[in-house]
C-alpha cells in the first residue's frame, strides 16, 4: 500500500500524525521536501518517529524511524528568496502495529517549508507483543 502524509506549514513537535490502519511494514519512504528562506544558513529538520515528541538533540534514541535535514544557502547579498528540493528514498523494514501513531516533528529556521513523505508498506501477519517499549 502507499500512505502520503502532506505538511504545509507547520513547525513543532507532532505537526502531522498517522495512524495506522493494519499491522505492517514500512518498506521504503520517499522524502519530497520543498524550503524557502531569505537567510543564508537556515535549516530545516524533519522527524519522522514513533515518539510524539521530537528528539532532534537526543542521542541514543530508538523511536525514530528516519530523518531529513535540508538547508538553504545564499550566494548573493540581498533578501531575495531562495528555494531548495530534495527527494529523499530509504529502503526500510520497519514493522508498525494497527494502531501506532507515527509523528512528524518539524525544526524550521527558514521561512517557508512543505514535505510529503510518501510511505510504501506491506502487510504482515500480526504479532500481539509490541517490538518496542512505550
Amino acid at each position: 500500500m502507499i500512505h502520503k502524509l502532506y505538511n504545509a506549514t507547520g513547525t513543532g513537535d507532532a505537526v502531522l500524525t498517522w495512524i495506522c490502519p493494519e499491522d505492517t511494514t514500512i518498506e521504503a519512504i520517499r522524502w519530497c521536501a520543498n524550503l524557502v528562506g531569505p537567510v543564508d544558513g537556515g535549516v530545516t529538520q524533519y522527524e519522522l518517529s514513533f515518539a510524539a515528541t521530537n528528539q532532534h538533540t537526543l542521542n541514543d534514541v530508538t523511536n525514530i524511524i528516519d530523518v531529513l535535514r535540508m538547508s538553504v544557502e545564499i550566494t548573493t547579498s540581498g533578501g531575495l528568496l531562495s528555494s531548495v528540493a530534495d527527494f529523499h528514498y530509504i529502503p526500510g523494514g520497519v514493522p508498525v502495529e494497527a494502531g501506532e501513531k507515527i509523528y512528524l516533528h518539524v525544526l524550521n529556521g527558514n521561512s517557508g517549508q512543505n514535505v510529503a513523505i510518501i510511505l510504501y508498506t506491506s502487510a504482515r501477519r500480526a504479532n500481539k507483543s509490541s517490538s518496542r517499549r512505550r
